[in-house]
Formats: C-alpha cells, structure tokens, sequence
C-alpha cells in the first residue's frame, strides 16, 4: 500500500501522514508505558481482533494520542492487511443527520453499516459534542454494533475518564472496558515544547 492510499483509505489527516512508532515522543514515563500498551496492541492485532479488544485514549491535549492511534492504523493496515478508518465523533454524527435526508446518497442503515464493518474504527475528539441524547444515541448504536460484532473500537478524548464516562453515558464505557485497555494521557503537552 502506498503512503497516498494510506492516507486515502485509513482517512490519516495529513497534519498525521508522518505519524507512527518509531517517531513518537517518549516525553515521560507513562508516555512510555502508553506507547508500550499500544505498540503491543498494534503488533498482537490478530489477537486484540479475535477478542474485540479495544483501547480508550483519553487525558490532556497534546499527549500524542492520535499519534499512537495513527500508528496503530499503520500496522493494522500495511503490516496485517485489515481496513482501518480514523474518524471523529463529530464526522460520525453528522453522517448519520445526513442520512436522514430524504434525498442523501446513504440511507442511515447504510451509514451505521459503514462505520460498523472495519476491522478497526479510530473515533476522535468524543466531548467536543453536545453531549445530547441523540449524539450519544448515534455513537452508542456504533459501538454497540462492532462490541456484539467482536470489532475493535479506540475512542480519543481530552476528557478525563470520569467526565468521558459522564459523557458518553456508562452503557459504552462499559462495553469498551470489556477486555480493552483505557490509558490516561496526563503529562503536559509536546506541542508546547515545539
């Protein structure tokens, strides 16, 4: 696969075309510790996939978390040869209210159907949202699909994980703690030092 169909396909942002391990920042140890969890998530991925293991990244701006959530799609993509897609909560929502239209080119079936058939769906910036009923209604439905379907799901938030689970609602933190791993990004930001 080349670094364009990469990107294309994987839906990599081009601020994050040149993400992956090797070019991480070990700022901290816990940085260390986070990047060890997810190179090891990413690199036992037959496993992690048969068990529908996911992660959930959440903590401080500027940590790297979409960092290791692209390098994560890198392997899963090029070296395992799965379909990987990176996402935000809020492209999600408003895929879905476009679908609602009554002359949109996917039906709202469709559009779940999407988001739940890759072998591992990247959803970033959850908290940036509402919060309302019907944005959590629609990330639920999402997740729920690929927790029955055993489909790797990791969620990025800057939220800490008690506002992330007041956030979302108790019903996902659920499922996604069932057998994934949630890591705290709590150190300052490397953007800062740049």
């Amino acid at each position: 696969m080349t670094q364009a169909d990469l990107l294309r396909e994987v839906n990599i942002s081009p601020r994050f075309a040149q993400a992956s391990f090797a070019n991480y920042q070990l700022s901290s140890e816990a940085a260390k510790h986070n990047f060890g969890i997810c190179q090891n998530y990413a690199h036992s991925w037959e496993a992690r996939k048969q068990a529908g293991e996911g992660l959930v990244l959440c903590g401080r701006p500027g940590t790297g978390k979409t960092h290791l959530a692209v390098a994560i799609c890198r392997v899963v993509a090029t070296e395992k040869q799965e379909r990987a897609f990176m996402t935000t909560a809020s492209r999600i929502i408003r895929a879905f209210r476009r679908s609602w239209n009554h002359e949109a080119e996917q039906t709202e079936f469709e559009t779940l159907q999407f988001y739940s058939e890759m072998d591992l769906l990247v959803i970033d910036e959850i908290g940036v949202q509402y919060g309302t009923d019907s944005e959590r209604n629609i990330l639920f439905e999402v997740i729920n699909n690929r927790y029955e379907d055993l489909l790797p799901t990791i969620l990025i938030s800057n939220l800490p994980l008690s506002d992330l689970s007041g956030f979302l609602g108790e019903r996902i933190i659920d499922r996604m703690s069932q057998g994934g791993v949630v890591l705290a990004f709590n150190w300052d930001s490397y953007r800062r030092g740049k």
